[in-house]
């Protein structure tokens, strides 16, 4: 059964996505715009804050699933 603390979890965990995921993109962007290389540091950004809100998110529910099993 979901509860309270699950949805929390979860909304926490989506919001965690967006702003890994904003830094990376406008970091990029910033470091694009003061090196005049457009497309390099935003593709990298990008993929290096996607991998890592990925293995947040799976780290995440892997401890979840641990914790549901102990119950």
């Amino acid at each position: 059964m979901i509860n309270r603390q699950d949805h929390l979890l979860i909304a926490g965990l989506g919001i965690q996505f967006a702003v890994i995921m904003c830094i990376g993109s406008f970091g990029g962007y910033y470091l694009d715009k003061k090196l005049g290389t457009l497309p390099v540091f935003i593709l990298t950004g990008s993929a290096l804050a996607f991998a890592l809100a990925l293995y947040i998110m799976v780290r995440s529910a892997k401890a979840y699933v641990d914790k549901e099993q102990k119950k």
